[in-house]
């Protein structure tokens, strides 16, 4: 990479600054001006030259960062066209088939002509050629006529453009794709010059030439993007696996409000989706009172948010960050709508953001839609903690996006009170014992990665999600009192739905793997998840369906609940974890004396199943002396080699992360190849702890479970208790806090229990009270 094309984007930021004024008097001379009208908000007269900026830029950037091909003079060549349409459209308004068929036209140049598409990578899924780049036109004239259509206030196309860029800029960076990164930091920089001019100080408007070039660039780099990395011989393509999901999240505001707008204009305004109105999301926002800064900024933060949803989901292929991506959008839609069209519309002061959020709030009464959408957070989460990745991930970030925004409505609608509410609610979670224990647990982990040389920081994210879910769940639970049966429950969906996944997954792999693509780790090969972890999480399913079962009354849910039993059993078996079949017996054996309505017969039925189940596992062989040793080989070999490490580094520990790398030095002291070739851990989360936290942290773990256990024994709680112990058991094989889905199984389950047990407290203290006086 030449370095010195790094200061292409940085001239051109000077230029544009000195020179765009000047560009500005002299349109406005020429009188090539927007006139102001009744639909139009502005009251003067402002000329539509941002999209020369973005022109040039776009001039600059593909003439010295790409030779001179064919392929570059006809993007050139398009480019062009669609911004001299764009410049005829400004002047002289051309009507919807007119502006179709130049965009039409500029599409086909783009991808019959200069072979700019992706219909070679759309072959793979056996799409014709011909069709593939036909579809390729559709989606580049669909594209320019979302960026087109979503320029109605000052800077929003220009920030959501930016948005889009910064998303394929940064992918085509991890590609090495740098002429391209430059290309995008050039347009960013014309953009950045145009906002100057027209975010808060309008001087001048960004026009048709502008938008839909924006739309034509975008486009163009998503195709690159996708190319790049569908390439089978590029080393880096197997590094992102949802290049249309990606492509999706970066452009989805625009997207989905065109596609919003195309279903609400004909079918319930009755009118036609190429007519000109004002429901446009961010007509929405003005009409609750945010100015069009406000508005742009606040859709720009909510795009910048759903390109960063899009990179730790993108493991989960295209469809699921395209559905993922697409509910959050329609989901910030249908609350606008809501609260523009809904009855207390007429009640929304329209002065400014701050008073519209705190009339809303006051009107609806409290709790409001903020705090509705809190526990919608916390209901996703549940369903998605079965599906590894997207359960640290998406809905976490969803939870502390909701988190965040509550605090800042509390901070808003209570103005002078709210900062004391706030400290109010961090004294209360500071004096409770669970929040202290967390928080040494927390700062030993801290202590330790700061004192010990080449320590690993990703961890700290890893073990502060149970003081994140502490808080969070603790607030959620005084907010609006959900009960922890109704996550069990949310609970219970996602795994039904993660266990259908990855069957259906496995019959896809089974040309390729026979049956064994049901067993083990191929089951979970393709989520890159582990087979002992989801055995711990379907026996969690089954001692949650145990709980839940006795709060239905229909005969037909029962029946459900009877199949659903079935299955995670079936799925415990298809784990093939050997710590999951010494904890089924526990899990089943609940779950079935609550199914069974008379406790007599209940306990008759346990008894029957705990027979059959020892008979299945000597007959099977699980209980002879020889299986049990060879179980427990790697273990034994795991456990004695950290004790040696324990007996050298019992007070300080060896540093989070370390213990794979230390363990591995003493495996290739004993010949132990196994353990080297797999890398082992500690295999006992009680050890690993000792081992990389030191007599410290072992001693925080371990009042952590005494605190959950003595918890479950004062409010007289069996699921609570069977919970721990389940814990316990796995974690006494595993190192379980050293994975993202034993972390979670642990933090979110622990806070929704502790949490429901203090707030039932406080809600029983509160009652009293109140009969006192």
């Amino acid at each position: 990479m030449n370095y010195w094309l790094l200061l292409i984007p940085f001239i051109y930021t000077v230029v544009a600054l000195v020179l765009f004024p000047k560009l500005i008097l002299f349109a406005q001379k020429k009188n090539y001006v927007d006139e102001a009208t009744s639909r139009k908000r502005h009251k003067t007269s402002v000329p539509p030259v941002g999209g020369w900026l973005v022109y040039l830029a776009f001039l600059l950037a593909q003439l010295t960062l790409f030779p001179i091909s064919f392929q570059s003079i006809t993007l050139i060549l398009s480019g062009t066209l669609l911004f001299s349409i764009g410049l005829i459209d400004d002047k002289f308004p051309l009507n919807a088939p007119q502006k179709f068929l130049g965009q039409f036209l500029v599409a086909v140049l783009m991808v019959f002509v200069a072979k700019i598409h992706i219909a070679e990578y759309m072959h793979l899924y056996g799409i014709p050629i011909i069709i593939g780049q036909l579809i390729c036109v559709v989606a580049i004239v669909f594209i320019i006529n979302s960026f087109n259509l979503v320029d109605g206030i000052n800077g929003l196309a220009a920030l959501l453009g930016i948005a889009a860029l910064i998303s394929f800029g940064l992918w085509l960076y991890i590609a090495g794709k740098y002429n391209y990164v430059i290309f995008v930091f050039t347009i960013i920089a014309s953009l950045s010059v145009f906002l100057r001019f027209n975010l808060f100080n309008t001087k001048a408007f960004l026009g048709d030439n502008g938008s839909m070039l924006i739309g034509f660039l975008a486009s163009y780099l998503a195709i690159v993007f996708i190319n790049t990395y569908t390439d089978l011989s590029n080393e880096i393509s197997t590094k992102c696996e949802a290049e249309i999901g990606i492509v999706f999240a970066a452009m989805a505001i625009p997207v989905a409000d065109t596609l919003r707008l195309f279903i609400l204009r004909p079918y319930y305004l009755k009118k036609s989706p190429f007519k000109a109105d004002r429901n446009h999301v961010h007509h929405l926002l003005l009409r609750l009172g945010f100015n069009h800064a406000e508005a742009s900024l606040f859709l720009f933060g909510f795009a910048i948010f759903l390109v960063i949803v899009s990179l730790p989901t993108q493991d989960l292929g295209s469809l699921a960050v395209i559905l993922i991506t697409l509910f959050l959008s329609m989901a910030l839609m249908m609350s606008l709508d809501y609260f523009v069209f809904s009855k207390f519309k007429r009640r929304i002061a329209k002065k400014t953001m701050f008073n519209s959020l705190q009339n809303i709030s006051k009107d609806l009464n409290y709790p409001i839609f903020i705090e509705y959408a809190f526990a919608t957070s916390f209901f996703i989460l549940a369903m998605a903690i079965p599906f590894h990745r997207v359960s640290t991930s998406i809905p976490t970030l969803i939870l502390l996006f909701s988190f965040l925004t509550l605090i800042i409505r509390t901070l808003i609608v209570y103005r002078s009170t709210g900062w004391q509410i706030i400290q109010t609610k961090i004294n209360e979670l500071l004096k409770h014992p669970y929040s202290i224990l967390l928080l040494f647990n927390l700062a030993v982990i801290v202590i330790n990665i700061i004192t010990k040389p080449n320590e690993h920081w990703t961890k700290i994210a890893l073990y502060s999600l149970p003081l994140v879910y502490w808080i969070t769940v603790s607030q959620l639970e005084r907010i609006i009192e959900i009960k922890p049966r109704f996550l069990l429950t949310a609970y219970i969906l996602g795994l039904t739905g993660f266990g259908v996944y990855i069957l259906i997954q496995s019959f896809v792999h089974f040309p390729e793997y026979g049956w064994n693509s049901f067993f083990y780790r191929n089951l979970l090969f393709h989520v890159k998840a582990n087979p002992v972890t989801h055995s711990l999480y379907f026996n969690l399913g089954i001692l949650f369906l145990g709980n839940n079962f006795k709060h239905l009354k229909e005969e037909k849910w029962r029946t459900v609940f009877w199949g659903l039993l079935v299955f995670f059993t079936f799925m415990v078996y298809l784990c093939s974890s050997k710590i999951g079949f010494i904890v089924l017996p526990l899990s089943f054996s609940f779950a079935l004396y609550n199914f069974v309505g008379n406790k007599k017969t209940a306990v008759w039925a346990v008894s029957i199943f705990l027979a059959v189940f020892s008979f299945v596992l000597v007959q099977s062989g699980f209980l002879n002396k020889e299986f049990i040793l060879n179980t427990l080989n790697s273990r034994l070999m795991s456990w004695r080699e950290s004790m040696v490490l324990l007996k050298q580094y019992w007070f300080s520990g060896i540093g989070v992360g370390n213990s794979v790398e230390f363990l591995k030095e003493r495996f290739e002291l004993v010949n132990y190849t196994f353990g080297v070739e797999n890398n082992l851990n500690a295999q006992n989360q009680f050890i690993e702890a000792f081992l990389e936290l030191g007599i410290l942290g072992f001693l925080s773990v371990i009042l952590i479970f005494a605190y959950s256990f003595i918890k479950a024994f004062v409010q007289n709680n069996k699921l609570y208790f069977l919970y721990i112990l389940i814990l316990l058991i796995y974690m006494f094989f595993e190192s379980l806090f050293q994975t993202q889905m034993g972390m979670i199984a642990f933090a979110f389950f622990n806070a929704l229990f502790i949490a429901s047990f203090y707030n039932e407290r406080k809600s029983i203290i509160n009652t009293i009270s109140k009969n006192l006086k």
